[in-house]
């Protein structure tokens, strides 16, 4: 009932980043990578951006905008009900 995309992302043992409704607000070099996922079995081929910059609120509420890892980009694509096998 809540109207909130959330996503946790890992940055070191026992540390998680919590992003509140992220958004991709800038992109560049379209690259070739393989990647894999705990949703879907083996390893598949897609496009991602190298360097990416989301925008997102954190769990107090401030907002960030920061240069986002690879990942991140896949899981803004769970939330939009897109999975690597798509």
């Amino acid at each position: 009932g809540y109207n909130k995309r959330i996503i946790a992302v890992k940055e070191s043992y026992g540390e998680y980043k919590t992003m509140i409704n992220p958004e991709i607000i800038e992109k560049k070099w379209l690259i070739p990578y393989w990647e894999g996922c705990f949703s879907v079995e083996g390893r598949y081929f897609n496009r991602r951006y190298f360097s990416t910059v989301v925008r997102y609120q954190d769990v107090e509420g401030d907002f960030h905008e920061e240069s986002a890892p690879i990942i991140v980009q896949q899981e803004i694509d769970h939330l939009d009900g897109v999975l690597i096998s798509d």
